[in-house]
């Protein structure tokens, strides 16, 4: 409580009134929103003491929901079979023992080795440990250490095809490995935590009404500026958009939703990285070659008069806003957009670049890439290398630009490529602050090299595709059920529903948006693969078996969930791989 009183009143009711306003803001996002005001540090700790004395804190973090609906449970793959209502009787289990063997180089074998889809998903979803803690105000002292990792192997025992009282050391590997245990556990210690449960029916509604909020995604980040323009973002940070445009569903999680808009745009603690503003995805191109979103983004960014930044929010797939900001600071913020097509061309860019107004297709500066004037270099970078060159160019002042602007334009590509189909980062962090090279990595954390160059824009990408697209995000949303009484059998099995939902829209094709998830099961999830844990990372090896006739589906889904990121509580980046 000491900590509470230290900060000064303002910061205190800042923080008061955005958890008000914003009961979904979490502390690490409330620490961005209180560093860019104040311009001063605090730790999340006296964040939380804050929002402790106000009496604002909820049990996980989240927003107090009003649905009181429940998820629809699959039919073709029955869950509750899977977890019986009621377990009684000593376990037959042997102590616990240590079961996985690694292969040399390849790292430790063990089925089901594709789950770590759904586990991805349920790191992408949960961001910390939810259910361990969920349960602690329904079990004794004694039985809320190792609650989380239980209730986790609890919600994949219907992957592994198995029942709780079915669990013996030394089989189902891979039922441990996902969770990152070397070791499997007593089945006495789940048997004490089920049966030690008070008020099932209580923590079953309370579970109930949590899912919902917990698969909910934001589809877009607004800007609002001074002159009333709207800005809008897809969550994902892939490209820009306009309020008035198609809807495009890049959603992501709220909460990572939350961490980007606060983070990267409102804080600017990290520049904001948007991974493609090609004119054929943003809109008719002007005289100069950019879009006049991407003028509009600039000029927020370098907080131009008119054009200053005075709300900002994450929307649901109906426009509507989940949480909105307006306490934001007047800064100059920093940015690297991708320019990049498929198209085998060089990329149009500005003609202000080479100063030819005639040229309609611009190739980089004064020369074709490869020119020793231009100043190629070489960098290695996730296992690739790259050659770059830099040149900076000057922007002229506009109907929306309020001065002329110098931004830097980096070119990139593979040595092994022509100079035509270039890549190209548009930053305007200073050269002081980061090199072309570290611009490039600071672009390639967010998107990775193997999508660097990647034209599938996805969702809503084709005016003619739009209702299809509507469709497909509606075919993977979690459906309710209010006439289904919450069981908590149900309500874990819904969860790992959710966790398949997502991969559906996220990861696999399009084509996989409406199969039931025993489907996915057989084709994906119960693939076996080796496990190789290295510095700050997870690699996952999935072996095909003969004949398998999947791969292409496989490989997307692959591609795409390497390019999200992911990582697991520990901090470790999640990447799969199929074995050749």
């Amino acid at each position: 409580m000491g900590v509470v009183y230290k900060l000064k009143k303002e910061i205190v009711d800042f923080i008061i009134n955005e958890k008000k306003l914003n009961p979904s803001l979490g502390c690490r996002n409330l620490v961005g929103l209180v560093e860019a005001k104040f311009q001063t540090k605090i730790s999340k700790s006296a964040i939380n003491e804050v929002i402790k004395s106000a009496q604002l804190s909820s049990s996980i973090g989240r927003r107090p929901l009003v649905i009181r609906n429940h998820l629809k449970v699959s039919k073709t793959l029955s869950f509750p079979n899977a977890f019986p209502p009621k377990i009684v009787g000593p376990s037959s289990l042997r102590e616990e023992e240590a079961f996985l063997k690694s292969s040399q180089d390849k790292g430790v074998l063990f089925d089901g080795a594709g789950c770590f889809f759904l586990k991805a998903a349920q790191w992408e979803l949960f961001r910390r440990p939810m259910l361990g803690k969920m349960i602690s105000k329904y079990v004794s002292p004694e039985l809320i250490n190792g609650a989380d990792i239980l209730m986790e192997v609890l919600l994949f025992l219907p992957m592994f095809g198995i029942q709780l009282s079915e669990i013996t050391a030394g089989r189902d590997s891979g039922l441990w490995a996902i969770h990152g245990l070397t070791q499997s556990i007593k089945g006495d210690k789940f048997l004490s935590l089920v049966n030690g449960l008070q008020d099932k029916k209580d923590f079953s509604l309370r579970l109930s009404n949590e899912i919902p909020q917990i698969f909910s995604e934001a589809v877009y980040s607004k800007i609002v500026l001074e002159d009333q323009t709207e800005l809008v973002l897809d969550a994902q940070c892939r490209n820009l958009r306009s309020i008035k445009e198609r809807l495009v569903y890049y959603s992501s999680p709220i909460e990572k939703s939350l961490e980007r808009l606060i983070g990267n745009i409102i804080a600017n603690g990290r520049p904001a990285i948007i991974k493609n503003i090609s004119t054929e995805i943003v809109g008719a191109q002007d005289d100069y070659g950019f879009s006049p979103s991407v003028y509009q983004w600039i000029s927020a960014f370098e907080n131009m008069p008119g054009k200053r930044m005075v709300k900002a929010a994450i929307l649901n797939e109906h426009g509507e806003e989940i949480s909105t900001f307006s306490a934001i600071p007047f800064k100059r913020r920093f940015f690297i957009m991708g320019s990049y097509s498929k198209i085998s061309r060089s990329l149009s860019f500005p003609n202000a670049l080479v100063g030819n107004p005639d040229e309609t297709i611009i190739r980089p500066p004064t020369k074709t890439f490869g020119g020793d004037s231009l100043g190629i270099t070489s960098i290695t970078v996730q296992d690739e290398t790259l050659e770059f060159c830099e040149e900076s160019f000057l922007v002229k002042k506009n109907s929306i630009l309020t001065k002329d602007l110098r931004l830097r334009a980096i070119f990139i590509k593979k040595p092994d490529s022509k100079d035509q189909g270039l890549g190209v980062l548009l930053t305007n962090i200073p050269k002081s602050a980061q090199s072309s090279a570290e611009v490039i990595s600071e672009y390639l954390k967010e998107w990775p090299i193997k999508t660097f160059g990647d034209d599938n824009f996805g969702i809503g990408s084709n005016i003619e595709d739009s209702e299809a697209d509507k469709d497909f995000y509606n075919d993977t949303k979690i459906s309710f059920n209010p006439e289904e009484i919450p069981n908590l059998w149900n309500n874990l099995g819904a969860i790992l529903l959710g966790f398949n939902k997502y991969c559906q829209r996220h990861f696999f094709p399009k084509n996989y948006a409406r199969m039931d998830i025993s489907v996915l099961k057989e084709r994906f999830y119960q693939l076996e693969g080796y496990l190789k844990k290295g510095s700050g990372c997870l690699e996952v090896n999935l072996i095909l078996p003969q004949g398998y006739a999947y791969r292409p589906d496989l490989e997307h889904a692959v591609r795409k969930l390497n390019e999200f990121q992911i990582k697991n509580y520990a901090g470790q980046t999640v990447f799969l791989k199929i074995v050749p």
